[in-house]
């Protein structure tokens, strides 16, 4: 009996994974127990079918359900998905489900991609290609088929790039070498990969960063998985807002007092743009040489600029950004905002006295000067650290 008690406690601490294998070995073993059992003097007999019968029962029971949830699972528990908002914010559901944030992780199927044109054969400029695997693709060697694997979840949007992942054994996942560019119709480099590096299909990143990575492309991962239930992929309602299940009963329950949900309205620039930035990147997220990156870390930008700092905690992304929609490329429009505290009449928002007026352009222009594009990648995006660039700066492409 003293191995069938040590698996049983192995069993109790088990995760859900393994929970169902360790059963089916601790049942086996109890088996041959009770094989023995039967050979025992009558009373010990009764008192040992007893316990072990107990035992059993409480195995099963554990291993169904019967269990304390977790602080994580009620968490993710907490979860509601997209369409459950819809029936109240049924505007913002209509404009934000087909956004680029919305649609930040997709699967990588014919249907799911297909907007996107993706061929097989070679990779041009690469040691991979593109193979044709029924429903979907597959990444491998450009000379061999052997060793290739299965594209499973696409990352990114059409405006720059696609990045694809495989998530493994659901505990780690495996980004491949090469993303896809929709505007430039080419694959290049994935970012922080090196192009040289020819012996492996990509990079592994175990749970943690996994974890990381595809959560700033879902709304919420499993306690004890990398894989996302696919009604919470892309960049949700619940990903700004917060778990919304408890905001849903309140509402239904007719409790419009205690509605469980954070007014982010209400938030200072500090605290919103810190939201922004768990995935946008906080100045704590930023590699020492990947300083000068503020272009492509927009929150790190925004928090380093004297617009942001002399603001009075207001100069929120939000001021810029419609957070339901995608990106807007009209430039008079965020010139709007600079120009409501750089001015000669008092600031709509900021330092009582107004920011300074441009004296280059008072009225127009605030942009291209202050917040240029640069490269990143194949990519170009708007330098968030905003401030006076010289010539020479402006000139860098």
């Amino acid at each position: 009996m003293i191995q069938e008690c040590r698996l049983f406690s192995y069993l109790l601490s088990a995760s859900s994974p393994e929970r169902f294998v360790m059963l089916y070995r601790f049942l086996t073993l109890l088996r041959n127990a009770l094989c023995r059992l039967i050979s025992l003097p009558g009373a010990f007999r009764a008192y040992a079918l007893f316990v072990v019968f107990s035992i059993a029962t409480v195995s099963l029971l554990f291993v169904a359900g019967c269990h304390k949830p977790t602080l994580a699972e009620t968490y993710v528990a907490s979860f509601v998905g997209n369409t459950a908002c819809a029936s109240c914010h049924q505007k913002e559901f209509d404009v934000h489900h087909t956004t680029r944030h919305a649609t930040t992780l997709r699967a990588v199927n014919k249907k799911g991609l297909d907007t996107l044109p993706l061929t097989t054969g070679r990779i041009a400029d690469s040691a991979y290609a593109l193979y044709d695997n029924g429903d979907g693709f597959s990444f491998g060697w450009k000379n061999k088929t052997e060793g290739a694997m299965p594209l499973q979840l696409a990352l990114g949007s059409d405006r720059i790039a696609y990045t694809f992942v495989n998530t493994m054994d659901n505990h780690s996942i495996m980004e491949f070498r090469e993303s896809y560019h929709p505007a430039s119709k080419a694959w290049h480099t994935t970012p922080g990969h090196d192009s040289s590096e020819t012996e492996t299909l990509g990079k592994v990143y175990e749970q943690s960063i996994g974890r990381r990575c595809l959560g700033c492309h879902a709304v919420v991962l499993p306690v004890d998985s990398v894989t996302p239930d696919p009604k919470f992929y892309g960049v949700g309602c619940e990903s700004c807002h917060g778990p919304g299940k408890k905001h849903v009963e309140a509402v239904q329950s007719g409790n419009m007092t205690e509605l469980n949900m954070v007014k982010l309205g209400t938030l200072g620039a500090e605290k919103l743009n810190h939201l922004c930035g768990k995935c946008h990147r906080n100045a704590e997220d930023v590699a020492p040489d990947q300083m000068d990156m503020t272009q492509r870390f927009a929150a790190f930008g925004v928090s380093r600029s004297r617009c942001f700092r002399e603001s009075n905690d207001r100069l929120t992304c939000i001021k810029c950004h419609n957070r339901h929609t995608n990106v807007s490329e009209d430039k008079k429009r965020y010139e709007q905002t600079c120009l409501s505290c750089h001015t000669a009449k008092p600031a709509s928002f900021g330092p009582s006295e107004g920011g300074k007026a441009c004296p280059v352009n008072p009225k127009t222009g605030c942009i291209p000067c202050h917040m240029p594009k640069r490269a990143a990648g194949p990519g170009k995006f708007a330098d968030h650290y905003i401030r006076v660039f010289s010539t020479k700066e402006l000139a860098t492409p």
